[in-house]
């Protein structure tokens, strides 16, 4: 694929782990220029969703929340996942649209939700160390924090590194141009 467009190029590889379905979401802030190519890239596109979150005029970037409708919805049925959702005010009748719509409007807010991690396939109990709700030592980072054993986490950032690597081989050899 011929990117003429490098910014837009870094969002694809960047969100390619939740378009192979590896990953169920990525956040990302993206130049308003790209912001055009990202809606033409992802329109028709059944699984793959962004939902736009706020504006940071002096950057030109726009905040946006993409993912995986599937693999999302099989991280958030997860029993322990809900139930540390549910502790912080999500619904106890799962709904993934309504889990959705309770990340957005805490995305849009001024308190951050670090329970974003959960959206974003990190393990749970990183989730829970970060957060200090879980007495694990930090032990290492790499795309995130790890706290604990580091099997799980170091295991899911390769599946991450991976599905980006094979996600720019593609592209490297593909003759779409955008």
């Amino acid at each position: 694929m011929i990117f003429k467009d490098t910014d837009f190029q870094e969002v694809i590889i960047r969100v390619s782990p939740t378009i192979l379905g590896v990953k169920p979401a990525e956040i990302l802030n993206v130049k308003l220029g790209s912001l055009d190519k990202c809606r033409r890239c992802f329109q028709g596109l059944d699984d793959i969703k962004f939902i736009e979150i706020r504006d940071f005029p002096k950057l030109s970037r726009r905040q946006l929340f993409f993912y995986h409708k599937i693999c999302l919805e099989e991280v958030l049925k997860q029993k322990a996942n809900q139930s540390f959702l549910q502790q912080l005010g999500y619904p106890f009748s799962f709904n993934m649209e309504v889990y959705l719509d309770v990340i957005i409007a805490k995305l849009r807010s001024c308190i951050f939700p670090h329970e974003i991690g959960v959206f974003l396939g990190y393990p749970l109990k990183d989730v829970l160390g970060y957060m200090g709700l879980a007495s694990l030592k930090l032990v290492g980072v790499r795309g995130w924090k790890y706290y604990g054993n580091t099997n799980l986490s170091l295991l899911q950032y390769k599946k991450f590194c991976k599905a980006r690597e094979i996600f720019r081989c593609f592209l490297e050899n593909s003759k779409f141009e955008v």
